[in-house]
């Protein structure tokens, strides 16, 4: 009985008539998207000294480095300011940074002046940062620690 039902259900719905359309019409849906000019720090390796001896003739180097993801062909600058010291209570223990080698080219703490690049991609840019310790500084033991301010402007 079931069967019959299902059967006679079909054959109604088969008797219908389909659907006629006599028209079309398009539109089109635009789609838009903005991608500003944008920078981010993607990562930072902090420069370590480790043992520094202040009477020995050699200066001490070290390097950390800064990792900057931006949008594709923005250009950029990268400049570090503060005291380029570290400190122990009273006493300071001088330091320098350089974009390309230890005792190479200071890298800069004005804008105009500091390390640019245009990446050509937006995955992250790493720059090494070279530091050192001047030697022969006159400076008791301890542990000395500083920071310093890197900015990137786009």
């Amino acid at each position: 009985m079931k069967k019959n039902i299902v059967i006679s259900g079909l054959l109604a719905a088969s008797l219908l008539p389909g659907l006629a359309f006599s028209a079309t019409q398009n539109t089109n849906l635009n789609a838009t998207a903005t991608v500003p000019a944008v920078c981010n720090f993607a990562g930072v390796s902090n420069i370590a000294f480790g043992s520094y001896d202040p009477t020995s003739a050699t200066p001490t180097d070290s390097n950390g480095s800064v990792d900057i993801r931006c949008t594709k062909n923005t250009l950029y600058e990268v400049i570090i300011t503060g005291a380029r010291t570290m400190l122990n209570g009273g006493d300071s223990l001088a330091f320098e940074l350089y974009s390309n080698f230890a005792g190479g080219a200071v890298w800069s703490n004005a804008f105009g002046t500091g390390v640019t690049n245009t990446p050509l991609t937006n995955l992250p840019t790493t720059h090494t940062i070279y530091g050192r310790v001047p030697a022969l500084q006159d400076v008791p033991a301890g542990a000395y620690a500083g920071t310093v301010t890197i900015t990137v402007q786009y």
